[in-house]
């Protein structure tokens, strides 16, 4: 049996959602992962000099309303903590080769709350938004559908989709371990999906 990890890291780049013809969504992304050790460098006014170490890089994969939520509330370089289990996913390339890479099927995926807050919008009917915290506008799968171009089979073509909510910039990070994390190449999130027992294929 299988047992589930939990890893932390940035976004590498914005999440990609894909909404397939059987209505089944699909939510992508990287995450960059590292230990910060001290050196035995010093700056010129003394401070201790830190670094990177043990880098990892690795996909994620997110489906259903995991999928909608991640894309309406995660960017690049933002800090997330990843539930979920690892796996290796497997497919021939255009010249005939079999290849494979591992990564994360996440069953939770939260923001990382050391340096940020955050609100909520609850995408049941039950309400959880603790206390005075404004809730945030809520997006919907129809919502990603008419910004990616594509609509689900459970909605109407001739129904209009709603207006999306712009998505501010995410804070700027002045912290060197994200600096150092971002030098790294954009994210390769691949046209490969794993095949999902519950999933229909695209």
């Amino acid at each position: 049996m299988q047992s589930p990890i939990t890893l932390s890291g940035n976004l590498t780049d914005d999440p990609v959602c894909k909404i397939f013809k059987t209505g089944s969504t699909l939510t992508k992304f990287r995450l960059a992962s590292s230990r910060r050790v001290r050196t035995d460098s010093t700056t010129a006014d003394g401070r201790p000099v830190w670094a990177d170490a043990d880098s990892l890089f690795i996909d994620v994969e997110c489906w259903g309303q995991l999928a909608v939520n991640v894309e309406a509330s995660l960017r690049k370089g933002l800090p997330a903590v990843v539930v979920g289990r690892l796996v290796t996913e497997t497919w021939v390339d255009e010249g005939g080769t079999k290849r494979s890479k591992q990564l994360i099927k996440a069953a939770q995926v939260a923001l990382e709350l050391n340096r940020y807050q955050a609100s909520s919008k609850c995408t049941t009917a039950k309400e959880h938004t603790a206390g005075d915290i404004p809730s945030v506008n809520l997006r919907t799968r129809e919502d990603i559908a008419g910004e990616i171009g594509e609509t689900p089979t459970n909605q109407p073509t001739s129904q209009p989709t709603n207006q999306p909510t712009a998505q501010p910039e995410p804070p700027s990070y002045d912290d060197e371990a994200l600096e150092s994390l971002m030098n790294h190449g954009p994210s390769d999130m691949g046209e490969h999906a794993p095949e999902e027992e519950t999933v229909g294929a695209a």
